[in-house]
């Protein structure tokens, strides 16, 4: 019947996926949109900055730790199920805060958030989302987390103003790793020269909601109304201090989740100023580059922060072993970036349900591998860590 099927089902449904030509793993749903994407549209979504080694260390970091599969265990039950700032999520996978969905199939953030609730799972919400954050909540339900760039206090009171007002928006996530303006080499040729009939045709097709994208007056530093393709933020500069978390706090009664946490001593002051989690991440490797991968930082900061902040792990994942070993180093959950793009250019909304498909199936085999049954049960015992993974600071 062929190796490796547990069952005549899961047999059957491979042959039909090479039939098909289906891809199977999220390199192939990358391939596909590859194909399907512009050349410059494709390589500013997969470029990084510099030479690319923050990229490269994501993955390198990722493939040092190995699974440390278990027999003779009953796991014919598995629940990959967990709470996640007290909300119950079928999944511990979250989709990332992807920016320009509306410039890769119809369906933006919508559709996103339509696939993240079909499959129980939390879904950012970004500031300047193609849809209206009500019609999000109307037609996917949530639950949410809205997405803080911060570039100008006015518009994240606005759009926080906006989520408080709803209830399927459970908390604020402010991405603090764009000190400065990120860039990639050959890639920002590719951001300057963004498709511009892509973005007329998402235009005329209602993509850009007048609320929340750049299309509201609020976020118009200078640009005259109307210029949303030629929107740039501003620099950040003094705006975004440790300090200036009390005003972000003052705004809402959300939790705060902070993005892009790569060390022990900022993963500390965010408990020291009542952050509810923090998410280690270097931005994919689009911001910095000869950063660590992030799975280089994340055991060392798991331990420093014990059980008093959730963690959160970003940055080079693309399988459900990745999410797997992610949680067993200590992480609550993992998001993903770049598979969102692979799925909706590949085949809209239906090929992001298939990512997310493939990523549940494989953290799934791999609970089965180690002999979890539950999320809980995924452990450091699950994985062998290469020694040093990365710097132990005393």
């Amino acid at each position: 019947m062929g190796a490796g099927y547990e069952n005549p089902i899961g047999y059957l449904l491979s042959q039909f996926s090479r039939a098909t030509g289906e891809p199977k793993t999220i390199r192939g749903y990358e391939a596909l949109a590859r194909r399907r994407l512009h050349p410059l549209m494709y390589a500013n979504i997969a470029g990084g900055e510099g030479r690319e080694l923050t990229i490269g260390r994501n993955r390198d970091s990722l493939d040092a730790v190995m699974l440390n599969p278990r027999c003779l265990v009953d796991v014919s039950a598995r629940d990959l199920s967990t709470t996640i700032l007290g909300q119950k999520a079928d999944l511990p996978i979250m989709m990332g805060f992807s920016g320009g969905l509306g410039l890769i199939d119809k369906s933006g953030e919508l559709g996103v958030a339509r696939v993240a609730a079909k499959h129980g799972m939390i879904s950012g919400a970004l500031m300047h989302s193609s849809f209206r954050f009500e019609q999000m909540e109307a037609e996917a339900g949530g639950p949410f987390w809205l997405s803080i760039v911060h570039h100008d206090d006015r518009a994240t009171a606005h759009v926080i103003d906006q989520a408080n007002r709803l209830q399927s928006f459970k908390a604020v996530c402010l991405t603090v790793d764009t000190m400065v303006q990120g860039g990639v080499p050959d890639r920002k040729a590719a951001r300057r020269g963004l498709p511009l009939k892509q973005a007329i045709l998402s235009r005329k097709n209602k993509m850009w909601a007048p609320l929340n994208d750049m299309t509201d007056p609020v976020f118009h530093v200078g640009e005259p109304a109307g210029e949303v393709l030629n929107w740039r933020p501003q620099p950040l500069t003094q705006l975004q201090t440790w300090e200036r978390l009390k005003w972000l706090q003052s705004l809402t009664d959300l939790p705060i989740v902070l993005k892009g946490i790569m060390s022990v001593e900022d993963a500390k002051l965010a408990v020291q100023y009542g952050c509810a989690g923090i998410v280690v991440s270097n931005h994919g490797g689009r911001i910095v580059d000869e950063a660590p991968g992030a799975m280089n930082v994340l055991p060392e900061i798991v331990d420093a922060v014990g059980n008093s902040i959730e963690v959160y792990f970003d940055s080079g994942v693309r399988s459900g072993h990745d999410v797997f070993k992610a949680l067993a180093v200590g992480a609550r959950a993992a998001f993903i970036g770049r598979p969102v793009y692979w799925g909706l250019a590949a085949d809209g909304e239906r090929g992001l349900d298939c990512v997310v498909t493939i990523l549940k199936r494989e953290l799934d085999r791999a609970m089965a591998y180690c002999g979890c049954t539950d999320i809980a049960a995924v452990t450091r015992r699950c994985i062998r860590l290469p020694h040093p993974l990365g710097s132990y600071p005393d």
